[in-house]
């Protein structure tokens, strides 16, 4: 370089840069990139907080048609059938729920027989079922069971009780029914009667129950509504049918699977109603 009068300076060789021994890959600059702008972030924060919030079960319905075909209703959620099984007199299935999921079975008729339509939903959410939109039922171990064989129920709701926009729970049942309730069948057998007044008791159609026979059981209707308030689900298995008296053994789970109560005995029913009723326990378990 020239800087006048004869003076000289002399610039250096340029020589290629290299790398020795250091290999770098794309991923490994935008790692580097990636924690700069991270660190950066957080400088300014102070703390970095994380929330996981697990994603919101979105519900579920099933409904039951004339023939007694269940049908299912489902977003996102999965639904796995388990199986449809015929139930007998005094024979009855065991559900375990899968890891991870919630077991819902549904009782009803199809073609003339009784079946247990067992479904699993992958939900480990505490949820609620709303029976056509007026009641709603609580899980017991992970487990609903709904008891549609009276008929009375058409559409079952599976939902998480906290998701946004979820409605509030259907107010209980106050005041004895009004005057025009369906009135009893006096041709449909006794054993079939008293299945209907405990599925009725399952739904809390208790207007229902109440006509097929509670009302002849001796308590006034908000005191009979009221013997009900800590069961979850009652578990019929009629044992023998002699004329108009049905001998049964009734399991009812309790106080959130807390408790349960084994009873013994007979109803008797004349015209489509129940008039007298006999049970016992026989069995208690835990405690509410």
């Amino acid at each position: 370089m020239d800087l006048g009068e004869g003076l000289t300076v002399p610039l250096p060789t340029t020589r290629p840069v290299r790398f020795t021994g250091v290999r770098v890959t794309l991923r490994a600059i935008l790692r580097v990139i990636l924690t700069a702008i991270v660190t950066v972030a957080l400088s300014g924060c102070g703390e970095a907080v994380l929330n996981y919030s697990p994603p919101v079960f979105s519900a579920v319905e099933f409904s039951i048609g004339s023939d007694g075909q269940v049908s299912v209703h489902a977003g996102p959620s999965i639904v796995t059938p388990i199986g449809s099984f015929s139930v007998e007199d005094g024979v009855s299935h065991d559900f375990t729920p899968p890891d991870n999921s919630t077991l819902v079975v549904i009782r009803h008729w199809q073609h003339g027989h009784l079946h247990d339509s067992a479904y699993s939903l992958r939900a480990t959410k505490a949820l609620v079922v709303v029976l056509d939109g007026r009641t709603t039922i609580t899980a017991s171990n992970r487990q609903f069971f709904v008891d549609a064989s009276a008929g009375t129920v058409r559409r079952i709701l599976v939902r998480d009780p906290a998701a946004p926009g979820s409605p509030d729970t259907p107010p209980a049942v106050a005041g004895a029914p009004a005057a025009g309730a369906p009135a009893t069948d006096a041709s449909v057998k006794p054993a079939t009667v008293v299945r209907r007044y405990v599925a009725a008791i399952n739904a809390r159609d208790y207007g229902i129950a109440w006509d097929l026979g509670g009302r002849n059981l001796g308590d006034p209707y908000d005191r009979f509504v009221a013997g009900f308030a800590v069961t979850d689900h009652d578990r019929l298995t009629v044992l023998r049918e002699r004329g108009a008296r049905v001998a049964v053994r009734l399991v009812a789970d309790e106080c959130g699977g807390r408790r349960q109560q084994t009873f013994e005995g007979d109803y008797v029913v004349r015209n489509g109603s129940i008039v007298d009723a006999s049970l016992r326990r026989v069995r208690l378990v835990g405690r509410c």
